[in-house]
């Protein structure tokens, strides 16, 4: 999330005059730094990590600003001709997948090798699968060629567009990962943060993450707003 997080706070700062300061880390890192250093006006974090917050009755408002899909990351070119999930039980394909207790990715691949009817194949070769708490690890070993495939999100494998590519993953059901921008009850910055919020949530906001290879959010959850920010017409 960081590429458009960063043009997103230069935007903001460029259109209001106030300065973001911005402390990036995965979404639990994110959530246990604000739950032990009590300080925080607003974060960005994928699912489940929002719901965690509402249940600490962190979260004053919500907002889906995109989604992420995962992709089966190659290398440019697709030099092992990787089309599909059932490919990874080829024994000439090295695999790396997500930790399944520590990412949300890791949850994500189990139920589609289930859908794919190849989990028995994928447990079979568990012992030669490289796993990692993070897709973007994953993502940097098969762009040096240690690894032939990875299961990564959409975003990660776009960051990385001149080394790797993305191959779709065609399933009934592709589960759908949020991203939300969560603005905080503890936020001494009420107003300033729901601009910022406004900003993030308005068609200009998710176009930035459309642009960085995020897939769109689900119409459905998007929170009103009660706040505007007026965008130039920066470029980026």
């Amino acid at each position: 999330m960081r590429p458009a997080m960063d043009i997103m706070c230069k935007l903001f700062e460029q259109e209001t005059g106030i300065q973001v300061e911005m402390n990036y880390n995965d979404s639990g890192a994110i959530i246990t730094a604000i739950e032990t250093t009590g300080k925080g006006d607003a974060c960005i974090v994928h699912d489940p990590f929002p719901a965690d917050m509402e249940k600490k009755g962190w979260v004053d408002r919500a907002y889906t600003v995109a989604t992420l899909t995962p992709v089966i990351a190659v290398k440019k070119g697709n030099p092992k001709a990787i089309h599909s999930l059932t490919d990874l039980l080829r024994p000439d394909v090295r695999v790396g997948l997500t930790d399944k207790l520590y990412s949300t990715g890791g949850q994500v691949a189990a139920s589609l090798f289930q859908q794919a009817g190849i989990a028995e194949g994928m447990d079979a070769k568990e012992k030669d699968i490289i796993r990692t708490r993070g897709s973007g690890e994953l993502a940097n070993a098969v762009s040096i060629g240690t690894l032939d495939a990875a299961l990564a999100w959409n975003a990660v494998v776009f960051s990385r567009k001149d080394t790797l590519e993305a191959i779709p993953i065609q399933t009934g059901h592709m589960p759908t990962t949020k991203v939300v921008f969560l603005t905080l009850k503890r936020s001494a910055n009420a107003e300033a943060v729901r601009k910022f919020a406004a900003l993030a949530n308005s068609a200009r906001g998710r176009e930035i993450f459309l642009k960085l290879g995020f897939s769109a959010p689900p119409a459905a959850v998007q929170a009103p707003l009660d706040a505007e920010v007026i965008i130039k017409n920066t470029v980026y």
